[in-house]
């Protein structure tokens, strides 16, 4: 965590398995893992903004998806 004048940023890891379809992928039994940043903005010590990401293509890696480039965010298991 970092803080900074009205800013506090946060760097996560987020650990699971895959047990159940996701981004239209059955379930594999794979453990994945994923980063996220946030970054909320403060006053009277209460977050009033937040700003969030997830890295979710390193997930679809993760489980065998095939990433076909310039298709939209339709995924399909890797043969």
């Amino acid at each position: 965590m970092l803080v900074a004048g009205d800013k506090a940023a946060v760097r996560s890891t987020i650990r699971g398995t895959h047990e159940g379809e996701l981004f239209g992928i059955p379930g594999t039994g794979q453990p994945i893992q994923f980063m996220a940043i946030d970054i909320h903005r403060l006053e009277n010590g209460l977050v009033v903004e937040t700003w969030h990401i997830e890295d979710f293509l390193s997930v679809l890696f993760q489980i065998g998806a095939s990433i076909q480039p310039g298709s939209t965010m339709a995924a399909t298991p890797a043969p």
